[in-house]
């Protein structure tokens, strides 16, 4: 039994590796490479840097947009601070924000690249054909 789990491991109908392979289907393969004490968040406080954020570049998608960046002035545009500081930690490959239309005579980009991210407006729609390594 493994130290963590006391042997009481989720089995395939839970884990979340499982069910993404489920729904991804056969044109590609999820690999569990569990390691104890790694988390998406936090350094492991025995272990050391054992932070899935090391390696993860997620995608972001949210509501509003960060604040200063494809958002509008009034209060009902406004973007997020917050997102910020979840930009400069999370480091995702995309953020993609609603919310802000395109149609409002503000001239918004529909891609902004922002402390390495790529920042997407998907106001009506947006087609995000990318490569996944």
């Amino acid at each position: 039994a493994d130290c963590a789990d006391h042997g009481e491991r989720f089995n395939e109908e839970e884990r979340w590796t499982c069910l993404l392979q489920k729904n991804l289907g056969n044109d590609y393969l999820v690999l569990e490479e569990g390691l104890s004490g790694r988390t998406m968040v936090f350094d492991d406080p025995i272990h050391g840097d054992m932070s899935g954020l090391a390696v993860i570049r997620p995608v972001l998608l949210t509501h509003a947009p960060v604040r200063g960046v494809n958002d509008m002035d009034d209060t009902c545009h406004q973007g997020f601070a917050a997102f910020d500081t979840l930009l400069e930690r999370c480091r995702p490959s995309y953020m993609v924000h609603g919310h802000v239309h395109l149609n409002y005579g503000f001239n918004v980009p529909r891609v902004t690249p922002y402390k390495g991210t790529r920042i997407i407006n998907a106001y009506e729609r947006y087609d995000l054909d990318t490569e996944i390594v």
